[in-house]
């Protein structure tokens, strides 16, 4: 549209519209990451390149799928000039194990990130169940020296201490 404004500013016109147009129909589109029951879940890599034939650097893209939603997609000019169309897909295919690797090391340390918060809330819960059922017993025996679970609160640290401490005695 840019390069065509001084030429014929009206047929500019009628585009944006119709940009317009479609953006106002579309504006309640939204990608979604479900992924169905019964697929199996697996990061899945695909690429494909487009062989230059005058001598120059030929065009690749490698896109990662977990399940059937994209996580990464990477299009770039090759980094070297390719000689035939097998050589450029074979470059191809080693650029797309590369990014496969990274993503999959990437998505092995969310989920180790989110297992090891999964642990520390659940031992935050047993922690906090063990105080309740210890108070609730001595405010039966009469004997309620320490606060109630209500009156036990979490509190955000700031990173110098564990979040485990005052459970592991650390």
């Amino acid at each position: 549209m840019s390069s065509r404004i001084t030429r014929a500013p009206d047929l500019v016109n009628q585009i944006g519209d119709g940009l317009l147009n479609y953006l106002a129909e579309t504006q309640h589109y939204r990608l979604s990451f479900v992924q169905a029951e019964e697929s199996e879940k697996k990061l899945d890599v695909f690429t494909d390149s487009s062989f230059a034939t005058s001598s120059g650097r030929s065009h690749g893209c490698a896109a990662v799928f977990w399940g059937s939603s994209p996580i990464s997609w990477r299009p770039a000019r090759q980094q070297l000039v390719t000689l035939s169309t097998a050589e450029s897909e074979l470059l191809e295919a080693v650029e797309g194990a590369i990014l496969g690797l990274s993503t999959q090391g990437l998505w092995e340390g969310f989920k180790f990130c989110l297992k090891k918060k999964e642990a520390e809330l659940k031992e935050l819960q047993r922690y906090y169940a063990s105080q309740y059922f210890a108070s609730a017993y001595r405010a039966v025996r009469g004997r309620n020296k320490q606060p109630c679970a209500k009156d036990l609160s979490i509190k955000y640290l700031d990173g110098k201490r564990s979040i485990c401490s005052p459970i592991a005695g650390a």
